[in-house]
């Protein structure tokens, strides 16, 4: 919270997060400064294609924990398929602190992806900046929503708003 104060008070128009786990606590940060924060999960979960009914989560454990994610999926419509994943996405995001060798994440994402495809998954949510960062070693099996993409477009879009606004 001290954060966010110091760059409303620096003079920041919005203010963005790029955590999805700090996003738990999003109704008391929100609430702590007056410029508006954007919200990765609301963001994200409007990504998701209309025609995705049956989506999947791949999160860090804290954040697929948590449930706020799949709470939002829900809300907006979405059949949450619980996938018995979480050790997979456990080792993928061990790789991402240990290598930079693209077979080593294809092979990882090859064990999680197909799980989704048989689990008859329409869309996969990447809610996790660090798989974010490797999702181009990923197999194309289905849409994957990638939260810290919809967040950075958000960003832009806002910054190129206000940005016309004081011409």
């Amino acid at each position: 919270m001290d954060g966010l104060k110091h760059l409303e008070k620096a003079g920041a128009e919005f203010l963005a997060i790029a955590c999805n786990t700090v996003h738990m606590y999003y109704p008391r940060l929100a609430s702590a400064v007056s410029v508006p924060l954007l919200n990765i999960v609301e963001l994200a979960v409007a990504e998701i294609p209309r025609s995705s009914r049956r989506v999947a989560l791949l999160a860090a454990r804290p954040t697929a924990d948590s449930g706020f994610f799949q709470e939002a999926m829900r809300a907006a419509g979405q059949e949450v398929v619980e996938l018995d994943w979480q050790n997979t996405v456990d080792s993928l995001l061990s790789a991402v602190r240990d290598t930079t060798d693209p077979e080593v994440f294809a092979m990882h994402w090859g064990k999680l992806l197909p799980r989704a495809r048989v689990a008859d998954v329409n869309a996969v949510l990447v809610a996790c900046l660090d798989l974010s960062a490797i999702l181009r070693f990923a197999p194309v099996e289905l849409p994957l929503v990638d939260a810290a993409n919809c967040l950075a477009r958000a960003a832009v879009r806002k910054w190129l708003v206000g940005r016309s606004a004081d011409r």
